[in-house]
């Protein structure tokens, strides 16, 4: 971008002031040598036009190219820059996807673990084992007295 600048600084320089004041009509005037200039100005000879012209041209030319090549790098870093917003949106929402599955999964589980707590008086061990206690006493002194 800041040689797009450079260029468009020495392209305005360049037309600006070291644009030959061209002769039209009445304007053309010879000069002989050794004479002073008849009207302000800068004096080139004409391949020293032609080349500062090909020189604008040629910066021009790469100005163009350079806008150009800046638009499409830019173009590409949005596209880019899409293209990850769009990449984290997504795993955004499959991280937020996974916390509900996970969240129902452990609620599943929680409620299950509740179920399998509560227990009915029959699914104590301690009553079966004061069951077999009193069963054993019993069967002992049945034998015992017989």
């Amino acid at each position: 971008m800041m040689r797009a600048l450079a260029v468009v600084l020495a392209v305005a320089f360049a037309s600006l002031v070291c644009a030959p004041r061209v002769a039209r009509g009445q304007d053309i005037v010879h000069l002989p040598q050794n004479r002073p200039a008849p009207f302000e100005g800068f004096l080139l000879r004409e391949d020293d036009l032609l080349r500062w012209r090909q020189r604008i041209e040629l910066l021009e030319h790469r100005l163009t190219l350079d806008l150009d090549t800046e638009r499409r790098v830019a173009a590409v870093q949005v596209s880019l820059e899409q293209a990850r917003t769009r990449a984290v949106e997504e795993r955004l929402a499959l991280r937020e996807r996974l916390w509900r599955e996970q969240t129902a999964a452990l609620a599943r589980e929680l409620e299950k673990a509740r179920r399998a707590a509560v227990r009915g008086f029959w699914e104590q061990p301690s009553l079966w084992f004061a069951f077999g206690l009193v069963t054993a006493i019993v069967s002992a002194v049945v034998l015992a007295v017989t």
